[in-house]
């Protein structure tokens, strides 16, 4: 699949590619919410159902596009049945793709970058993040921080 504009996955991974615990974050770090909110600011972020029920409410000033096959419907949320449906709404602001673990396995290969925020534990998880280094670079730092680094991963060129 291929977007008109850039797809751009962003998540906070741990050393294990662990992203999740029984459908919550296994860590609570502020400097990782403070990076999420500022980036995706005024922009549309697409995520899953499960994931979506896991935050509990359309985050304020973006555009909240909800993936599910199941005819999920909340006012305030646009919902999507597939990629395709996706690509057509909010045209004019940059896709952010917000979890979860299905969803990052199933669209990494259409991502233009990856922000990660590489979170310096390995703890309990059920959900993780697809492995990105065969495809995507070591990233450049963007911000440090006692528990975390900030990370922007861009597609290896291809040879």
């Amino acid at each position: 699949m291929k977007f008109s504009r850039p797809l751009i996955a962003i998540a906070a991974v741990a050393r294990n590619r662990g992203i999740g615990i029984e459908n919550k974050l296994p860590w609570r770090i502020a400097e990782d919410f403070a990076f999420f909110k500022n980036t995706t600011m005024g922009q549309a972020l697409v995520m899953g159902r499960k994931t979506y029920e896991s935050i509990g409410r359309p985050l304020p000033g973006r555009t909240t596009i909800v993936l599910s096959r199941t005819g999920f419907s909340v006012p305030g949320v646009l919902t999507a049945k597939n990629w395709d449906e996706v690509a057509q709404l909010a045209p004019d602001k940059t896709l952010f793709l917000a979890g979860g673990a299905a969803l990052y396995e199933e669209a990494l290969p259409w991502c233009t970058e990856l922000l990660l925020t590489h979170v310096h534990l390995e703890p309990k998880a059920d959900a993780f993040f697809p492995d990105w280094t065969t495809h995507f670079d070591d990233g450049k730092v963007l911000e440090t921080h006692t528990q975390c680094e900030m990370r922007r991963h861009l597609p290896k060129l291809a040879h």
